[in-house]
């Protein structure tokens, strides 16, 4: 186990700059998820890590060891690839055992640890089977193994996942949480699903046109994204371009938040909204977003209208199994709301109802930063 560091690192491909230069750090038995979509640089950092691209400049270290220039099999990681890379022509014991036996371990020890490693991932008893004879799964689950099985430093996984159906990716995704906390392996893993980097990372680094959004905890990120490009990939709608205000109107200088109650507002063509916490100063043109799990809309006839509450007109409602999604109309803004389909029963298109956005559902970004990438 150690921690890994990124200093300065970039890279270049014809020209073209696939990762801006950039500093990170990973710490020892921590698993980070890289999220971004195609192109973000996520793929290239991790390739960088792995010893399998050299970047244009910085300096690559895990834990004491500067390992910018080492090979791969010097560097003490274990990498998973998207599509398992397994030997066909080898038993599912033999494609674990091949590292070992790569490094000079005798066959009977291989395949001893390789057994081992097998039963760690659920395998118990699949080393004589074929790869063709396993499912996507369990595949991936023997790819893992033979990661793992040399005992390296970190393990690196390159969206290990994607090929996989969605409810043997969530089984998987609990595999891979369960047998980092068995092994407090230092984990770096790259997805382009966000639901996936939440649930397994302790920290998500967030890659947009090969520079760092943010990094942060996967709480942090969702409560307090950095500019509007996170909050668009972690499911934000844009809601609309509106003014920075005080909630009394006043206008001092540099003062964005009413003293009195640590709120901020945004009027968006003459509806006021309240935001998250913004260091934006008060008249500061700027984009709303706004997180449709986060709205709550409420049937006008079932009570009277509470504080924090706007009149608005539902105009849509789909269901998606469990959850339901609807829009309502508040002036001129169309209000995204999702919710678990047995609250949605209540209300109908066409119907009155009251719109509420908790605390922390909406955020504002300057016009400058709202799509920085």
């Amino acid at each position: 186990m150690a921690t890994v560091t990124i200093s300065g690192v970039s890279k270049s491909f014809n020209g073209t700059a696939a990762l801006h230069p950039l500093d990170l750090t990973v710490e020892d038995g921590s698993f980070c998820c890289m999220l971004g979509s195609s192109g973000s640089g996520k793929s290239t950092l991790l390739r960088i890590i792995a010893g399998l691209s050299d970047p244009d400049t910085g300096t690559v270290r895990i834990g004491e060891r500067d390992v910018t220039r080492a090979p791969s099999e010097k560097r003490r990681i274990g990498f998973v690839f998207q599509n398992y890379a397994l030997f066909p022509h080898l038993s599912v014991g033999t494609n674990v055992a091949f590292g070992l036996r790569a490094r000079g371990i005798g066959k009977k020890e291989a395949h001893t640890r390789a057994d081992r490693m097998l039963e760690l991932v659920g395998l118990a008893g699949f080393g004589k089977r074929t790869p063709k004879q396993l499912s996507g799964g369990q595949q991936q689950r023997v790819a893992l193994a033979r990661a793992l099985v040399t005992e390296p430093d970190v393990l690196l996984l390159d969206e290990p996942l994607s090929a996989l159906d969605r409810k043997i990716r969530g089984e998987m995704q609990a595999e891979l949480k369960r047998i980092h906390q068995e092994t407090g392996l230092t984990t770096i893993m790259v997805t382009h699903d966000q639901e996936e980097a939440m649930n397994l990372g302790d920290s998500v680094l967030m890659l947009s046109h090969g520079r760092v959004q943010q990094f942060d905890t996967p709480e942090t990120l969702y409560r307090e994204p950095a500019n509007g490009f996170v909050a668009g990939f972690l499911g934000a709608v844009p809601l609309g371009n509106g003014i920075i205000r005080k909630k009394d109107g006043g206008t001092d200088a540099g003062r964005a938040t009413d003293t009195a109650t640590g709120r901020t507002e945004i009027e968006i063509d003459g509806t006021r909204l309240r935001l998250a916490a913004s260091t934006l100063t008060d008249g500061t043109p700027a984009e709303a977003v706004v997180m449709a799990e986060r709205v709550a809309l409420t049937p006008a006839s079932e009570r009277p209208r509470n504080e924090d509450e706007h009149e608005g007109t539902v105009t849509s409602l789909d269901f998606y199994g469990p959850f339901a999604r609807a829009e309502a109309r508040l002036g001129s803004l169309t209000v995204p709301a999702m919710m678990l389909s047995q609250h949605a029963h209540s209300i109908e298109p066409e119907q009155r109802v009251w719109i509420r956005i908790a605390p922390g559902g909406l955020h504002a970004y300057a016009a400058q930063e709202a799509t920085r990438s």
